[in-house]
């Protein structure tokens, strides 16, 4: 395979790009990869609780886009819906984009904080591609470092100081088994953490009943209430109510949740999300609030953490979503990475989003795991009381999520979701449903 970025390999893909200021714009093309990995993940491999970030994972795999040649990278540009552009205008826009993420305006500092980092750690006789090397380093600010994977607990060590020592704190560790039999692992990570713009009153959080989606108890939450002037819809297309709740002084990023309406399941209502668009939503909420002003109502939701992780099931994810040759050993095409034979043995993710009275904080993290086809056989690199009793969960006025739910943290301008998932167990009915329409 030869080692080389023809400029104009993207031709063949189909995509348009959209542009402002003569700049590409990649937000859109994040924000649909999203909807649908929510989806594959959220709401396909999972019967309760959830949590992802659709962006780590998004970040991480525009450097395996990269790093692909062929119809390898034909698979991956469509499903992170990478317009039909040069790498140095793709890269342009995703630094813009970037930009438009983390950024914050320095007086607000103090109620939101964000950051991403992506770093590579390739084995000391490892052949990358120079140019590979030069374009992720300077062009999207991937961090790198050569370690000896041959003892792997000292290279997981040295990987994570070296994580630590960039300056970025993260619950989040790097194993040994990701080094095992690998040439090169790439990691994303990133930090949210964000202060209410209206908080919750810890003295007015009650501990109440919630409800399966058959209207049955199926535990006890601390749920946090206020009655405060929010925007508010309820969108019938969707069979759902949206609330949004803003973080900061300036709201330019929030917390979106999507309440099914009595009788509906989340699934369904998120097949009709999907349908309908995220932007759709958010414009609808504004136009609403534009007409109507902010409604003052009574809002009643959980104080909940999440914790997922994601393994071999991100990688069945992705091969359904349309990224399968980067798994395949015979067919994966890294040649503008390296001239060696490599293709991915995993993509794992771990995402933890905790809200509280006070607001939310959220970490992530995504490690795509290179190995030589010649390891193909060893290559599994990577890798944590109900009451019987039915009754009627409340539907009084206002927004009251006793019942489970959509949940999604936004950045406004962009409409990206950084994290998302749903809230609560998901009942038989549902999967039935989930089954036979998605």
């Amino acid at each position: 395979m030869a080692a080389q970025f023809p400029v104009n390999i993207f031709l063949i893909f189909g995509l348009s790009a959209i542009r402002v200021n003569g700049d590409v714009q990649l937000h859109d093309s994040c924000r649909q990869f999203s909807t649908e990995l929510i989806n594959a993940t959220a709401f396909k491999l999972y019967k309760s609780n959830v949590a992802v970030s659709p962006y780590s994972i998004w970040s991480a795999m525009f450097s395996v886009a990269l790093a692909a040649n062929s119809t390898t990278a034909k698979e991956v540009y469509k499903v992170l819906r990478l317009p039909k552009e040069s790498d140095h205008t793709l890269i342009k826009g995703h630094r813009n984009l970037n930009d438009q993420l983390l950024k914050m305006d320095s007086c607000h500092s103090d109620s939101v904080s964000i950051m991403n980092r992506n770093y590579v750690f390739s084995q000391n006789d490892f052949q990358m591609n120079p140019l590979f090397d030069a374009i992720t380093t300077f062009g999207i600010g991937m961090e790198s470092q050569t370690l000896c994977f041959n003892d792997t607990e000292t290279a997981a060590r040295l990987a994570n100081d070296f994580i630590s020592s960039s300056g970025f704190k993260s619950e989040i560790m790097l194993t040994s088994g990701f080094f095992s039999k690998s040439k090169m692992v790439m990691n994303s990570q990133a930090t949210f953490k964000a202060s209410w713009k209206l908080r919750f009153e810890v003295l007015d959080t009650t501990i109440e009943p919630f409800y399966n989606e058959n209207g049955n108890i199926i535990n006890e939450v601390h749920m946090m209430r206020q009655r405060n002037r929010f925007a508010f819809s309820h969108i019938k297309e969707m069979d759902a109510f949206v609330l949004e709740l803003p973080y900061g002084p300036d709201g330019k990023y929030c917390m979106l949740i999507v309440l099914p309406s009595p009788g509906r399941f989340i699934t369904e209502v998120y097949r009709k999300l999907m349908k309908l668009s995220l932007v759709n939503i958010m414009d609808r909420l504004g136009k609403d609030t534009q007409n109507f002003g902010l409604e003052n109502i009574e809002v009643r939701i959980p104080r909940f953490e999440i914790k997922t992780y994601l393994e071999s099931s991100l990688d069945t994810a992705l091969t359904k979503m349309g990224m399968s040759e980067i798994f395949d050993w015979e067919l994966a095409d890294f040649s503008r990475l390296t001239e060696e034979w490599v293709y991915v043995s995993t993509v794992d993710h771990y995402a933890s989003v905790h809200v509280n009275e006070s607001g939310a904080v959220a970490s992530s993290g995504t490690t795509v795991v290179f190995v030589d086809t010649l390891d193909k056989t060893t290559s599994d690199s990577g890798g944590g009381g109900r009451s019987s009793a039915t009754e009627n969960p409340i539907y009084s006025p206002g927004f009251i999520a006793n019942r489970p739910f959509i949940y999604l943290v936004i950045e406004k301008n962009t409409k990206s979701i950084m994290y998302g998932g749903a809230y609560g167990e998901l009942t038989e009915e549902c999967l039935v449903y989930k089954e036979h329409f998605l």
